[in-house]
């Protein structure tokens, strides 16, 4: 209607009649995303994303931050202040949080909550995954023996398994190595 209108007026009030239509789907969305939200059990979100308005009202009764050992504690204190109960997954053995000021880092923002918590607590609130279904047990054996003193094992179901026993691999000197080094 809006390209057929030649008439100013006409065009004015079919603008004006899409902008109240805009508007009404937008609020009928919001409410449909809040009945969503309410009616869900489990809901997953970025750390900085639990800031959304969608979930202001919204409080949880846990709260479990994956990469724990990775998220800057100021980014967990966002998503910690939602629940009433944490639990914290990850590995600082592992790869340690980004920090892009040299600054920040110095003055203690390379600590994780992860971290410090497992520093200040111990075995007392920590439980370690001895089992991974990763890898095959000759790639994991170096970091199980390096850095944790020889506790993890690998399953049976990848513990001798090799690149060609993947569907449509064929076997060669490439993959029929478990670990093949190249300088």
């Amino acid at each position: 209607k809006l390209l057929k209108a030649k008439d100013r007026n006409t065009r004015r009030g079919i603008q004006k009649d899409l902008r109240a239509l805009g508007k009404e789907e937008r609020k009928r969305q919001q409410l449909a995303v809040s009945d969503v939200i309410k009616n869900t059990d489990v809901i997953l979100t970025t750390l900085t994303g639990a800031l959304t308005r969608k979930l202001d009202s919204i409080t949880f009764d846990l709260v479990i931050i994956d990469e724990g050992a990775q998220a800057l504690e100021v980014a967990c204190w966002i998503a910690l202040l939602k629940g009433s109960r944490c639990i914290l997954a990850g590995d600082h053995l592992q790869l340690p949080p980004t920090i892009q000021s040299a600054e920040a880092e110095r003055k203690g923002l390379g600590i994780t909550l992860f971290e410090r918590l497992a520093d200040l607590y111990g075995d007392e609130i920590k439980s370690m995954l001895t089992v991974q279904y990763r890898m095959h047990e000759l790639i994991m054996n170096w970091s199980s023996e390096e850095l944790y003193d020889g506790k993890i094992t690998a399953h049976s179901s990848v513990a001798s398994h090799m690149v060609f026993d993947l569907e449509n691999v064929e076997k060669s000197s490439a993959t029929e190595a478990t670990l093949l080094l190249v300088d």
